[in-house]
């Protein structure tokens, strides 16, 4: 499994052949399965095809240490260098790269939250996010959650909560220029 996870966790994605393949590699180390991350373009003239948006991803796990003075300091280390355990917290990283010649418009980024962890944040405050798998998309204060309550089988509706992320979505505000670089992160806990 660590072979796989090591394979894809720096994979680029060329979104012309569509792939659907691993978003970060936390998903393979801890439940065998996979987060997806898809691109959507807006297509304009005079604008280049959202294929020439590569994007990659790469995770790092937050672990707190005792420096030589008995302070305690937050260390990055790839889930190769250490053991990824319940209440961990992951660092995912997405970086995106424009290696076509024309700027590239309304691409969106797509990113599933695996089941293993539960969204903490995310740095870019313009993302959105879903809570029923991308039937609606917001922030998570203008979302709600339909559920049954067991003692009475009645349905009720909740405000979302931070572990009810199925998705996050990135729709770029300004077209991305052509060999421009980028990140889009998101810190997850492991469950």
């Amino acid at each position: 499994m660590k072979n796989i996870a090591k394979k894809w966790a720096n994979a680029p994605i060329n979104w012309k052949t569509a792939l659907q393949v691993p978003a970060y590699a936390t998903a393979l180390l801890l439940a065998a399965g996979s987060g997806i991350v898809m691109a959507q373009h807006a297509h304009a003239a005079m604008v280049q095809d959202q294929s020439d948006v590569v994007l990659n991803s790469s995770i790092l796990v937050e672990k707190s240490e005792i420096d030589a003075n008995g302070n305690a300091k937050i260390t990055l280390k790839t889930p190769k260098e250490t053991p990824i355990l319940p209440g961990d917290k992951l660092r995912i990283t997405l970086n995106y790269e424009n290696r076509g010649a024309l700027p590239v418009e309304g691409f969106t980024a797509n990113n599933k939250v695996h089941d293993a962890v539960q969204l903490v944040e995310i740095r870019e405050n313009w993302a959105i996010i879903t809570v029923d798998g991308g039937k609606n998309w917001g922030k998570l204060s203008d979302l709600t959650v339909e559920e049954v309550n067991e003692e009475t089988g009645e349905k009720i509706v909740r405000p979302a909560i931070a572990s009810d992320v199925t998705h996050i979505r990135w729709t770029f505000p300004e077209s991305i220029a052509p060999k421009e670089k980028g990140t889009l992160e998101f810190t997850a806990l492991v469950r």
